[in-house]
């Protein structure tokens, strides 16, 4: 499970990297900048949500 989520987590990152390039390369207003920007939006979601559920059910820092 730590192994999925973590695949989870990165490709989540890469392809948020990837589709922020994209969008910030596209001009404003354009049906591809728009897109670019929704697969950004999602991804990055994925991603923060992946990290999210590892640091609370996996590796919970406790404070002892």
């Amino acid at each position: 499970m730590h192994s999925l989520m973590t695949m989870i987590h990165i490709c989540g990152a890469v392809v948020a990297l990837l589709a922020g390039f994209m969008a910030m390369s596209f001009r404003k207003g354009s049906g591809l900048h728009s897109a670019a920007g929704m697969v950004f939006s999602i991804s990055l979601l994925c991603a923060a949500a992946a990290g999210t559920y590892m640091a609370i059910f996996i590796k919970p820092n406790r404070a002892t």
